[in-house]
Formats: C-alpha cells, sequence, structure tokens
C-alpha cells in the first residue's frame, strides 16, 4: 500500500526532412528507494535521422538526478548513445552502438559504465538468417567512493551466433553458439562458459 514512484513528464516531437525527428522529454519525478524519498529531475533529448535508404543514424542523450543504489544516495547521471544501421541490399544488415554511462556522487565520479555493441544479420532466404552479436562492456569505479570492497575495473566479452529457420508459418527452429569472457584490473580477458544451443517456438491456435 506504499507508494513507490510519482511521475510527470512532458515529451516535445519534432519531425523533419529525411525521416529526421528531435525528441526531448523532461520528467519530474518522487521516488522512494529503500525507505528513502528521492526528488528527482531528468532531460532526455533523441535525434533521428535516415540520410538513405541504407543508413540510419540516431543519438540518445540523457542527464538527471539518479541514485547510487549500493548507499541509498542522491546522484547525477549522464547518459550518451549513439547507433549506426545500414542495410547492404536486402540480404545484410550492420549495426554498430556504443552506450556512455555515468553516474556522479558527492566526491566525484562513482562509476563509468561503457558498452560497445555489434551486430550482423545475414538474410539467407525468405526463411532464414544468420545473426552474429559482439559484445564489450568495460565499468571503471572510483574504489575511494564505495563503502564496500569493488573492483577498480571489470571487463566482458560477449558473443553469439544464431541460425534461425521457418519451417512453416507457425514453426522456427534456432540454432546458435555463444561465450562470455571476463576480465579485471590485474586480469586478462579469460573465457568463462560456452554454449551451443537449439530452440523450437510453435505458435498455438486456439
Amino acid at each position: 500500500g506504499n507508494v513507490i514512484e510519482r511521475k510527470m513528464e512532458l515529451y516535445l516531437i519534432l519531425s523533419g526532412p529525411l525521416q529526421s525527428q528531435i525528441i526531448s522529454s523532461s520528467g519530474l519525478r518522487r521516488y522512494t528507494y529503500n525507505g528513502v524519498e528521492f526528488d528527482q529531475f531528468s532531460q532526455l533529448l533523441s535525434l533521428q535521422v535516415r540520410p538513405s535508404g541504407s543508413f540510419f543514424l540516431n543519438l540518445d542523450l540523457m542527464v538527471g538526478d539518479s541514485i547510487d543504489y549500493t548507499h541509498t544516495r542522491e546522484g547525477t547521471v549522464y547518459l550518451a548513445t549513439p547507433t549506426v544501421t545500414y542495410n547492404v541490399g536486402s540480404h545484410l544488415s550492420l549495426s554498430a552502438s556504443h552506450s556512455f554511462n555515468a553516474l556522479h556522487v558527492d566526491g566525484g565520479r562513482l562509476f563509468l559504465a561503457q558498452l560497445s555493441q555489434l551486430k550482423v544479420i545475414i538474410h539467407l532466404s525468405r526463411r532464414a538468417f544468420i545473426r552474429g552479436i559482439v559484445q564489450f562492456m568495460n565499468v571503471e569505479r572510483n574504489a575511494s567512493l564505495y563503502r564496500i570492497p569493488v573492483q577498480a575495473e571489470d571487463k566482458n566479452l560477449f558473443t553469439q551466433f544464431l541460425f534461425s529457420y521457418k519451417l512453416n508459418p507457425r514453426t522456427v527452429l534456432f540454432l546458435g553458439y555463444s561465450d562470455d569472457y571476463l576480465g579485471a584490473s590485474e586480469l586478462a580477458l579469460t573465457q568463462t562458459c560456452r554454449t551451443v544451443f537449439m530452440k523450437v517456438g510453435y505458435a498455438l491456435v486456439i
């Protein structure tokens, strides 16, 4: 019966040539976490444009009040995520993005997290495609601002390859492979797991 969140947002959307769009959002919220109430304001800006039928560009920016959930204290978050998508004909699609996420508290920057991703999709036919994903994450922390022991740096490399084939309009077969590599301040990237999987999806009509 306790109220966790109250939020009010205002959106402004502008559309222009080349399928361009500017989306601005401002928000006020009162959020309760761990018994503490936080009054927060945030500003989001999203820019999109399609210079041609093959290219799509997107940039998301955000700045605002946030919470350091580890210590239940106020913070300021800065987010930036540029994305580029390029379609080579009707059979090949390339997408690359980089996410920048920083949280500042009294005393300085608590952490900086960066996530880079490359995705490739090859359409073999109307029924089959191959998808490959390579994702790298790097998190840097200011250990002096934590009240608990933390790693100064964590790294993670993830790859996945997936083959999909639609047997009929209701049945899809998936075959895939993925692996994970972890690293830390004084530890190079080391493979921690490897997975081979198969999945069959079937849509029931009731």
